[in-house]
């Protein structure tokens, strides 16, 4: 098994939540990655070989070990053939593990869990809540979600002096080399440094495919071959709550989305408090007494559908489909042997039938699938409406190409098609 990476899994107060097992497998990958790199060395060879890289700060982001900046000393940990020995400082070993043999793989799905644990104590406190945009119109959104990492360009901007934290030149480079004005020189210069410098708290956002992405990312920045710059991601990308809904754009709030219009390429999102809560799956207490309002009147409405006289639910039926954007064909009420209502969609050119009953059993439900079968060839929609189905209709749940509405979902329809009122008044 190749490890992409590991995780430094801390929690808020310093102490590691690798367990048992983690740490079992930690070791394993360790020791594959060492002796493929010293199997010829002695002790005291290894040694050396790990002091020298940790000097000249040599591991790099495909095959590197941080140890403990600690002193080093041949208790912290040595290799004799296939044993590597970490002894009490096991919590210091791994942060980012060998890509065996220069080879790519997914995270194990023992460091994904623990990542998500980590991650979601995270959401608790997140430093801050920055957005990012990955390239010019997202050029980069589909390669870094799906290799997570963070990319930037900025390809012109010396990276040593990024490393250095030297700000005050790369603010010197927008004015004298860029002509920028001092407002815009210092916009760029604070993106720049938050790329470089934002810790494993921040939360980092972007849009993608009408949906809504996070994650948290190491401050650890690798120059690519044309100057642009990534920082790895902990763990991987999310495009869903904690709840695993996913995270559509079109369920997301305004004050949220006009980020999406940010003309740079990092900022900080104003709207923090509301995208935690959408990343932790809560509601505030408004929107959920609002839900539980509509589940009430949905629920007394289904009584009152259910007491229509056939007539006046026909009319509710025929008024829904209206105001769905069908217009009826057939005149309400004739009851062509199979149809109550024909429709047709003046958007896409469907045809549609529609069967309605006050009352019916899976025998009745039956006897109309034969009969719609027939029409398949002329109508692409079948719908059958039930106010008051009987249990073996109301449990049936094969697959079939009719629609079923019954009393429950026309409930539902008559609030969205703003019609409760004409539903009262038909059952004063």
């Amino acid at each position: 098994m190749e490890v992409k990476r590991v995780l430094d899994l801390k929690d808020s107060s310093g102490e590691y939540l690798l367990t048992s097992e983690v740490t079992e497998e930690l070791m394993k990958e360790a020791v594959f990655y060492l002796d493929k790199k010293t199997h010829n060395l002695t002790d005291e060879q290894f040694m050396v070989w790990v002091r020298d890289k940790m000097e000249n700060g040599s591991f790099g982001y495909e095959d590197k070990v941080i140890l403990s900046n600690d002193v080093f000393t041949p208790e912290f940990a040595f290799v004799s053939k296939n044993v590597l020995k970490l002894g009490v400082y096991i919590s210091y070993v791994i942060d980012i593990l060998v890509e065996a043999n220069g080879l790519s793989s997914p995270m194990p799905d023992y460091l994904t869990n623990e990542y998500e644990k980590k991650a979601n104590m995270k959401l608790n406190s997140p430093s801050q809540v920055l957005f990012i945009k990955l390239g010019k119109g997202g050029e980069y959104c589909e390669d870094c979600i799906k290799d997570n990492y963070l990319k930037f360009s900025y390809d012109t901007v010396d990276h040593d002096l990024c490393i250095k934290k030297d700000w005050d030149s790369v603010y010197n480079y927008f004015i004298t080399e860029e002509n920028a004005t001092k407002k815009v020189a210092r916009s760029h210069t604070n993106q720049i440094k938050q790329f470089y410098e934002e810790n494993e708290d921040t939360l980092w956002i972007t849009f993608y495919a009408n949906k809504l992405w996070w994650c948290y990312s190491k401050p650890e920045i690798k120059k690519l071959h044309d100057n642009k710059k990534i920082r790895p991601v902990i763990g991987k990308w999310s495009d869903k709550d904690l709840n695993e809904v996913v995270l559509l754009q079109s369920n997301l709030s305004g004050k949220l989305l006009k980020t999406h219009g940010f003309q740079g390429t990092i900022c900080k999102v104003s709207a923090q408090e509301y995208v935690i809560a959408k990343i932790k799956g809560e509601q505030n207490k408004e929107v959920a007494e609002v839900k539980e309002a509509f589940n009430i009147l949905k629920g007394k409405l289904k009584v009152l559908i259910e007491h229509l006289q056939p007539k006046d639910f026909e009319i509710l039926v025929d008024l829904i489909f209206r105001q769905m954007g069908w217009q009826r064909v057939s005149v309400l009420g004739e009851q062509l042997k199979t149809i109550d209502i024909e429709l047709i969609s003046p958007v896409t050119g469907e045809r549609g039938i529609v069967q309605i009953k006050t009352g019916a059993d899976l025998k009745d439900f039956r006897d109309y699938k034969v009969r719609f079968a027939e029409m398949d060839d002329d109508f692409d929609k079948f719908f059958f409406v039930v106010s008051s189905p009987k249990p073996d209709l109301e449990n049936y749940d094969e697959e079939t190409k009719i629609i079923i509405y019954f009393s429950d979902k026309i409930s539902e329809l008559t609030i969205s098609s703003g019609l409760v009122e004409w539903v009262i008044r038909k059952t004063l």
